[in-house]
């Protein structure tokens, strides 16, 4: 493209070199019967951290023999209608405790984003949200403050923080978890 940015359909590449080398590996589409994991993580380097983008967070079930540090997703809009007993049958997720927000799976980190984009033309309690996450080399214990925002407040966390974070409550928000 224009801009030089590589869509990573079922692929791993890697960034950066030796200590700083880490993983990046994006899967296909779970809905469209696109997700392929064994080719999705072939040449990925398991001395290495990495990061796993995928757009539904329902593809995680299909994860857990495959490394990964933080996994990242969108889909669900953050319910886009949260509204009781409504968001459930209008989100297109079989596991709805992953509808938006951080969350520590099998001693990973998995993140779910509102995103900015909207299936309905309106939202209502679910604000477009874009996300910015700080990464830093090994063992970091804790997550730092919010630095900066853009739509909301941004939700910032290191990559190694969920070793620090596994113990606090799930259903807290990701602004929560992030600030303490």
């Amino acid at each position: 493209s224009d801009h030089n940015i590589a869509v990573l359909h079922n692929e791993t590449v890697h960034v950066g070199t030796g200590s700083q080398r880490i993983n990046l590996t994006g899967l296909g589409d779970l809905t469209s019967g696109h997700l392929l994991p064994s080719k999705a993580y072939k040449g990925y380097d398991p001395r290495a951290p990495g990061i796993v983008f995928g757009h539904n967070p329902d593809s995680y079930t299909y994860l857990s023999y495959f490394p990964g540090d933080l996994f990242l997703f969108g889909h669900t809009h953050g319910g886009q209608i949260n509204v009781p007993f409504i968001w459930e049958k209008i989100t297109p997720l079989i596991d709805k405790s992953l509808r938006n927000g951080l969350h520590h799976r099998d001693g990973r980190t998995v993140f779910v984003t509102r995103g900015v984009g909207a299936t309905f033309p309106f939202r209502l309690f679910a604000p477009p949200q874009v996300v910015l996450f700080e990464l830093y080399r090994g063992g970091r214990a804790e997550a730092r403050a919010p630095v900066s925002s853009l739509l909301e407040p941004i939700s910032s966390m290191p990559l190694y923080a969920h070793r620090a974070l596994e113990e606090q409550d799930s259903s807290k928000s990701t602004k929560e978890a992030a600030i303490q």
